[in-house]
Parts: C-alpha cells; sequence; structure tokens
C-alpha cells in the first residue's frame, strides 16, 4: 500500500509517519485490496486534526478526526474507517448469504435464479422471497399514447411507463383485468 502525508501548519516527523502506517496495516488485514492512503494532518491552535482517505478497487472510505493530539487523531480516524470497511464487510457477506437461501438448487445448471432471473437482473430480495429485478427493456425515447399502447399489446407486459412525446410528461399505460388498457398521467 502506498502511503502519502501531507501536513498544513506541520511538519510530519519519522515518528508520526510510523505510527500511522503501522495503523494503516492493521486496517490493511480488515479490508483487503487497498492500493493508496492519502494521509492530511493539520494543526490550527490547539486543534490536531487528522484526515485520512483509503482508495483501493471500487472503494473509497475517509476518516477524518480532531483532538488535542496528533497521535490521537491519527487513531481515532483509522479506528472510523476500520468500523466503515468491517461495515462494508459485513454487509457484502450478509447480502451473499441472503443470496445464496434463494437461489435454485447446485443441480438446476442454468446458473440462473428463480423463474430464469439471471443473478445480475436480481436488485434486492423483499420479504416473503421475492425478488426485485432490473429490467433495462424499455423505450427511451418520447413517444405518442398511440406508440404506447400498441408496444404494450405486442409484448407480454402488464404496463409500460413512458414519455409523452407532445408533453414531455411520463405517463403509464397498463392491461386492465378486463382485458382493456388504462391509462395513468400525472396532474400538471
Amino acid at each position: 500500500m502506498k502511503v502519502s502525508f501531507t501536513g498544513r501548519n506541520l511538519v510530519v516527523t519519522p515518528a508520526i509517519k510510523k505510527f500511522a502506517q503501522e495503523r494503516l496495516e492493521r486496517l490493511e488485514r480488515v479490508l483487503e485490496g487497498i492500493k493508496e492512503a492519502h494521509v492530511v494532518l493539520v494543526t490550527e491552535k490547539y486543534r490536531h486534526i487528522a484526515e485520512i482517505v483509503v482508495k483501493g478497487n471500487r472503494l473509497l472510505l475517509s476518516g477524518t478526526q480532531e483532538t488535542e493530539d496528533m497521535y490521537g487523531s491519527i487513531g481515532k480516524a483509522i479506528d472510523k474507517i476500520e468500523h466503515q470497511a468491517k461495515k462494508r464487510r459485513e454487509k457484502r457477506v450478509g447480502s451473499a448469504r441472503r443470496g445464496t437461501a434463494r437461489r435454485p438448487a447446485a443441480g438446476s445448471g442454468n446458473g440462473s435464479g428463480p423463474e430464469g432471473v439471471e443473478e445480475e437482473e436480481v436488485v434486492a430480495t423483499l420479504e416473503g422471497g421475492k425478488l426485485m429485478v432490473r429490467d433495462d427493456d424499455f423505450p427511451r425515447k418520447p413517444m405518442t399514447l398511440e406508440e404506447a399502447a400498441l408496444m404494450l399489446v405486442d409484448t407480454k407486459r402488464q404496463f409500460l411507463v413512458f414519455r409523452d412525446a407532445g408533453t414531455r410528461r411520463v405517463g403509464v399505460v397498463y392491461r386492465r383485468s378486463d382485458g382493456h388498457l388504462g391509462l395513468v398521467l400525472p396532474e400538471a
């Protein structure tokens, strides 16, 4: 891990550098993949401020702490980052565990989730085992009401959200239980 130091109104001594690097190495055990860290140390009258930013693979954590002792500020700022790292790791592990409980048995062979839903499409798992699935298959250009209705009739979807070409407002065309189409437009 590459560590850089910046001192404002302060000369960064080798002892301070060594202390910060040792604490950051401990952090590296908690969260792997850390590439670099930037430590900014500031003194203003009796205040000693440590701001630490840690960067890694798809990772950016920061902690700022102010005390009357620079070593205390550094230690507490790194403790904050360590807490963020642990929380992030628990969140990933927890979501992985929740996801494995709802996947089909290992012998299914197709590598997809329930009912043919790909794992990359699942955004969240709701109460009762329901999945929230990302669907990027929607019209990106404004269209008329007639075009939206024809598009809905041509698909198996229950509704279609579209932007009206004339008014530029968002509307929803949906299938009613009686077989006809319904329209929802927000009030202007």
